[in-house]
């Protein structure tokens, strides 16, 4: 058991805070869930918004031109948000295995790190890294030119591509971490 805790407790997401008790650091990490989810989301309906104006025109919504800061503030805050997905499911599992005993979850327990090393692998999230620093190039570049980089109408559809692979491999890695953790407490905890 206590190489599973030491397994999840080196995640580099939850690195920083492991001196607080657990709990403590659980309910940190569902406001910080909750605040990055809302935000994330304003400011995605925003580029969204902005996407649609640049096809439909309409006075009253958001200028894709003019959305370049919105486009690194919604990415940052993007970011943020999967690692706060990921701190909280695994938090919440530590705070149910945390007093418990076990010694037949090895498997389990390297199924676990392997699912962790994928969330952090930077060579499988190479496409979806090459994207957001083209975006993020091209949305400074707007930003400081005053809206008048003339290809940034052609950044939509990386944009969109970005957002799909995102959500995809935070979705791919989620069930992966969901599914693990079940069986680990259908192992050890429902036994």
């Amino acid at each position: 058991m206590l190489e599973r805790i030491d397994i999840i407790n080196n995640f580099n997401p939850l690195k920083g805070d492991s001196d607080a008790d657990t709990f403590v650091r659980y309910r940190k990490s569902k406001w910080l869930l909750l605040v990055n989810g809302v935000l994330a989301g304003i400011c995605f309906l925003f580029v969204f918004l902005a996407i649609i104006n640049e096809y439909l025109e309409l006075e009253h919504l958001p200028k894709w031109s003019k959305s370049g800061t919105m486009f690194l503030v919604s990415f940052s805050f993007f970011i943020n948000l999967q690692s706060e997905i990921y701190k909280t499911v695994l938090l919440q599992h530590l705070i149910r295995i945390e007093n418990k005993n076990s010694n037949q979850i090895e498997e389990t327990n390297s199924k676990l790190e392997a699912i962790l090393s994928n969330i952090t692998n930077t060579k499988r999230a190479l496409p979806i890294i090459l994207l957001a620093i083209l975006l993020i190039i091209g949305s400074v570049i707007q930003v400081l030119s005053d809206g008048a980089f003339e290809y940034w109408n052609y950044f939509i559809l990386p944009l969109i591509v970005l957002l799909l692979l995102s959500i995809y491999r935070t979705f791919s890695n989620y069930t992966a971490l969901k599914e693990n953790i079940a069986a680990f407490e259908n192992q050890t905890l429902y036994a």
